[in-house]
């Protein structure tokens, strides 16, 4: 008799057998899913289970089609089938083999005696017709390089096709300037598809900026990757992780968040840096304030805030990074700081020192492998959390969390300890969530996964991927920086060091590539375009492609809320030169006027920048515009667009940060490479140089130019002159500035004479080209190219008759 009690005995009291069900609390209140047939996986969703009264329920999932014992829809999988609050259920949904339609479900809870806790939450899948779309991530390649290091540096582009076809047996080609320098690889694949460029160093480039683009054909499609190439002669070169910090608080209540950002050095020497805080010096505290960043061992730099009694808001900070002895070619380095401060009456929400964690383990180990955890909150009172562990039949119980409840306060942040119990566990890679939630609070889910290997030798079949720094069911500001870091390994155990990895979201922002920081970790810091309260279930998806030769690809996916901002959005690459072609990526001269693209970059109404005693301004329409930590001269400011100067004084041959504050937030920098000159003729989209005869009369194939005639060209990026000019400071009459570096004109492939060379009087940052089409020239369309410096320019046509 007591052997048969036994299994009632080990029902937990709080499943409430004999009493009536605690009330359980289930949101979102539906869920609704769409995908194209035998394309993608419909994005997945998310819903919280926690308990009214914030104690442990345990619970399981029923999926049918709206009425009790009938299948549920096709398609549809949900985990997990049972577990206990608080709990996170994904509901994700596979259009493979289903015809498109719109099919119907249905989610319920029962307790362990089978009575209902909440009412069934309505589910819809809608699977649309096929539709094929090739995507490459990252869309542009960014390559830093020195010519001290290796001979060769190679970057990986993820291509995926969305639909269901084959990308078939895919080609590469590369064109651009020294192409020679830029190779690509290709496999034949069936979606998937893991494109390595190489960028050729040793022997074969010098020192500067290059630039080429890499030709995808694929049997659905073509797809055109720029690559852009910054070589050095060595030294430092640093870069920042996360590159944008987001803290939140409650009024009055205080922060406990302790902030990690990783200085890493991918140059090859060591480099000595120092940190100070330029904006917000009153709530934002940094340590150390300086250290050094070798090329395998990263800097660390500590961030806190302390808000006191700051009102509800958004405030900006600014922390810079510079070089100790000023070696490395791209500092200063600003991150942005944002606070959000909300009302005291919102909900106090659990904050995870990181996302997820990688454990591995031998069979049989007695020593469990663990990882420390840290929960914060933005509250001065003690208030009561708890952990649960999502349950996979097969393996329940290996994911171990201690303490599983307690009290956490601002003052008082938790450690809490996540193990694994693998002494009866086979080889293999396990996988699980450990869900955290304050009492009747929303619940954020830590990713786990533990790989089990024998003694033996271990062959490994597969990669697997884990997002370590952002926890699942996250909530972010729209501009603000998400940093994601993602450790790539095989079943073996083993970190892979010749990986990629790139991202995707459902909210249609564009991929981004991840950097390769060593030890199989690769990480990259996202920015939303925009809120997802229009996206389904209100959430935002974000797929993580995770690709090794030699292996097939895999994927992750996290899922959480993107909260209404107006902060910036910079597009990848998007400072392009002014004229000319758009060279994404290209480099630029100082001095030249660009065009930056982006979201949320000024108020809607687009504002035309006017000249105060002969100076554009740095600030216009509450924009500004920072470039290598000087603020720019601006021309133009909207929403999507900004036309700026790059400053006259900045050292070429070094690369640096675009940082645009906006609407009272400083977005995520991009980077430019600037270099002395690069030439670009003003030209329309067919090609045809913008030119004037000395009349200033425009020359076209109706008013064309004739042999012997003096034209004006009209250009920027022709860099120094002479005398030296500041920037945005219209250019002189009386003297003519005149550029520095030797000059040439060809037209039709002959060098023409020129009469002046240098910046046009009464224009900031226009330069104008005064030359002679030769007497002797054969009439016809002509090609008219600048090269300064031995750079040349875009290839423009100029009307000869």
């Amino acid at each position: 008799m007591a052997t048969r009690l036994l299994p009632l005995l080990l029902l937990p009291l709080a499943a409430g057998f004999g009493q009536n069900p605690v009330p359980v609390q289930l949101t979102p209140s539906s869920i609704s899913l769409t995908a194209s047939a035998n394309g993608d996986p419909a994005p997945a969703q998310l819903l919280n289970v926690v308990a009214v009264d914030g104690s442990l329920v345990d619970f399981a999932v029923i999926l049918d089609s709206g009425t009790g014992g009938t299948p549920p829809p096709p398609g549809i999988t949900v985990k997990p089938l049972r577990g206990r609050t608080p709990a996170e259920i994904r509901v994700s949904a596979d259009p493979t083999g289903i015809a498109p339609g719109t099919y119907l479900g249905r989610i319920t809870l029962t307790d362990p005696q089978g009575r209902s806790l909440v009412p069934g939450v309505p589910l819809t899948f809608t699977v649309t017709a096929a539709a094929d779309q090739l995507t490459a991530a990252p869309d542009v390649v960014r390559v830093y390089a020195s010519t001290a290091g290796p001979s060769s540096v190679d970057r990986f582009v993820v291509l995926h096709n969305t639909g269901s076809s084959s990308l078939g047996t895919p080609t590469v080609s590369t064109s651009g300037t020294q192409a020679p320098w830029l190779r690509a690889t290709i496999d034949s694949c069936p979606k998937d598809c893991l494109v390595r460029i190489s960028t050729a160093i040793s022997g074969v480039l010098s020192a500067g900026s290059y630039q080429g683009t890499v030709h995808v054909t694929t049997a659905i499609g073509t797809k055109d990757i720029p690559v852009s190439l910054f070589l050095t002669s060595g030294g430092p070169f640093l870069s920042l992780f996360p590159s944008s910090v987001e803290f939140e608080a409650r009024l009055g209540n205080g922060s406990g968040d302790v902030r990690t950002v990783s200085i890493y050095n991918v140059g090859e020497a060591p480099g000595f840096w120092f940190a100070e805080v330029v904006n917000g010096k009153s709530w934002l505290n940094i340590s150390p304030a300086n250290g050094a960043a070798a090329p395998n061992a990263p800097g660390t730099l500590l961030l806190t805030v302390n808000p006191g009694s700051m009102a509800p808001g958004i405030y900006n900070g600014l922390v810079r990074v510079s070089q100790l002895d000023n070696t490395t070619l791209n500092t200063p380095l600003l991150l942005p700081v944002i606070l959000r401060v909300d009302p005291a009456s919102a909900p106090v929400m659990p904050d995870l020192s990181v996302g997820g964690v990688f454990l591995t383990a031998k069979t049989g180990a007695t020593a469990a492998p663990q990882q420390q955890v840290t929960l914060n909150v933005s509250s001065t009172n003690p208030v009561n959390y708890q952990v649960s562990t999502a349950i996979n039949e097969a393996t329940a119980g290996w994911l171990l969390v201690s303490p599983g409840q307690g009290t956490v306060s601002s003052a008082l942040p938790t450690p809490i300890n996540v193990s694994a119990a693998v002494t009866n566990l086979l080889p293999g890679v396990y996988t699980a969530r450990a869900n955290f939630a304050l009492t009747a609070g929303v619940v954020r889910s830590l990713n786990a996964t533990l790989v089990v290997t024998s003694s033996d030798r271990c062959t490994a079949t597969r990669l697997v991927a884990t997002e370590t720094s952002v926890p699942d069911n996250f909530s972010v500001t729209a501009g603000a920086g998400v940093p994601f870091s993602v450790i790539v390994a095989d079943d073996c155990g083993n970190t892979i060091a010749n990986g990629a990895v790139s991202a995707t979201f459902s909210s249609g922002d564009p991929g981004i590539a991840f950097l390769n920081v060593g030890g199989g970790v690769y990480v990259q810091t996202w920015s939303p375009r925009g809120a997802s309260t229009s996206l389904p279930g209100g959430t935002v998806s974000a797929t993580f492609r995770a690709s090794a030769p030699g292996f097939s690809a895999t994927s992750i996916d996290l899922v959480g809320t993107v909260l209404p901002g107006t902060g910036p959005v910079l597009a990848n690459a998007g400072t392009l030169n002014n004229f000319g072609p758009a060279i994404v990526g290209g480099a630029v001269a100082p001095g030249t006027i660009v065009e930056i693209f982006g979201t949320n970059l000024a108020a809607v109404t687009p504002t035309t920048a006017t000249l105060t005693n002969g100076h554009l301004p740095t600030t216009l329409a509450g924009v500004t515009v920072n470039i290598g930590g000087i603020d720019a001269p601006l021309f133009y400011t909207s929403g999507g667009q900004l036309n700026a100067q790059v400053p006259q004084e900045l050292a070429p041959n070094k690369q640096y940060q675009v940082l645009i504050t906006a609407n009272g937030v400083t977005g995520i920098p991009d980077t430019i490479n600037v270099v002395p000159v690069q030439p670009a003729i003003a030209a329309y989209p067919d090609g045809r140089a913008i030119a004037q005869d000395i009349f200033f009369n425009l020359i076209d194939a109706t008013h064309p130019a004739h042999p012997g005639d003096y034209v004006i060209i009209y250009l920027t990026g022709l860099g120094a002159t002479n005398p030296p000019l500041p920037s945005g400071v219209i250019a002189p009459s009386l003297p003519l500035a005149t550029v520095s570096a030797p000059t040439v004109v060809t037209i039709d492939g002959k060098p023409a004479p020129t009469v002046f060379i240098g910046l046009t009087p009464g224009f900031v940052g226009l330069y104008q080209i005064d030359v002679q089409i030769p007497a002797t020239q054969t009439p016809g369309n002509l090609n008219v190219v600048v090269a300064e410096n031995g750079v040349s320019s875009n290839v423009t046509t100029l009307p000869v008759k």
